[in-house]
């Protein structure tokens, strides 16, 4: 039975090892292997790469080209507060 509570609902469709992409804000995600999660919905990601992305504009007649940027964060990851 599931409950409306959304950390209940996360523990029982993830389990260690799953893997997971997390959107931080509109232009940075990160994506790595599921270590450890609680009750406050903090993650423990291992293995995560971060991949930020910056979007083309237009200033002054010179157009910023587009590029993504990744960078492999080595051994763990965590995130604290709400995603």
């Amino acid at each position: 039975m599931e409950s409306g509570f959304p950390t209940e609902a996360l523990h029982t469709h993830l389990e260690k090892g799953n893997t997971l992409t997390v959107l931080v804000k509109k232009d940075r995600s990160v994506r790595g292997t599921l270590s450890l999660i609680d009750k406050h919905m903090n993650l423990l990601l291992q293995d995560a790469v971060e991949t930020r992305t910056q979007q083309p504009c237009m200033h002054r007649g010179k157009k910023r080209q587009s590029r993504g940027r990744s960078r492999a964060i080595w051994g763990m990851y965590l995130f604290e507060g709400s995603l």
